[in-house]
């Protein structure tokens, strides 16, 4: 049967904390790889935070890279979704950008 189980901070914290480590280790290696110029950018410019996880209380101050990091969208659950859809629209103007990924 369905039950209420009420968790703490803390231990939702604990729950995902390895996930979310992950995710800042891949967006250093990220960093660490990109072209300078890109580099640059997100140096002054900072990382941007999609999707329902950057909405984890703490997110924005998990950058161990120095860039600032933020939130985006009004509403982060939907801005995976709504990136998706803008990327479909202009497929055949970015196709380029994909088939330069598959070399």
């Amino acid at each position: 049967m369905p039950k209420l189980i009420v968790l703490s901070p803390a231990e939702v914290r604990g729950a995902v904390e390895e996930h979310v480590a992950q995710i800042v280790d891949a967006a250093v290696t990220c960093l660490g790889n990109a072209p300078p110029e890109l580099a640059q950018d997100i140096i002054f410019e900072g990382i941007h935070l999609v999707g329902g996880g950057s909405m984890l209380r703490g997110m924005t101050q998990r950058s161990p890279t120095g860039p600032p990091s933020r939130s985006t969208w009004s509403t982060p659950r939907s801005s995976v979704s709504r990136s998706v859809r803008a990327l479909l629209e202009s497929f055949d103007r970015l196709r380029p950008i994909f088939a330069a990924a598959d070399r």
